[in-house]
């Protein structure tokens, strides 16, 4: 029973990850199939940059904001604004009608992801 608890810890990341992956790839992607089907540029652009922003809201008012030490609130500000930033881009770019821009779009998806996935903790 030890080594199968052992076992289970050991693995829990490598099952655990795609799982993270996938539900974080909803940001993004959702953008870009709602600018790809209704080709609203305004609507898709707000759809890519609010969730991120609502989210940290929702989190700061379950949780309470942790005081924060100045050397890292710039970081932090321009992490989030950058992930903010991409993600309109992903609505942004799929509202148009030519593969390309579709192309982009999911480009700017993978983006997001890279610089979520980017944090340090």
């Amino acid at each position: 029973m030890k080594d199968f608890l052992i076992y289970l810890i050991q693995i829990l990341p490598v099952v655990i990850m795609p799982i993270i992956i996938f539900i974080l790839a909803f940001f993004p992607l959702i953008a870009v199939f709602y600018g790809w089907y209704t080709k609203k540029k305004l609507n898709a652009i707000l759809l890519g940059a609010l969730p991120l922003p609502v989210l940290m809201i929702v989190s700061i008012l379950l949780k309470g904001l942790s005081p924060l030490e100045e050397d890292w609130i710039l970081g932090v500000v321009l992490y989030f604004l950058s992930l903010i930033g991409v993600g309109g881009l992903c609505g942004y770019f799929a509202s148009f009608e030519t593969k390309k821009y579709l192309a982009a779009a999911f480009g700017f998806s993978f983006l997001w992801m890279i610089i979520c996935l980017s944090i340090t903790m």
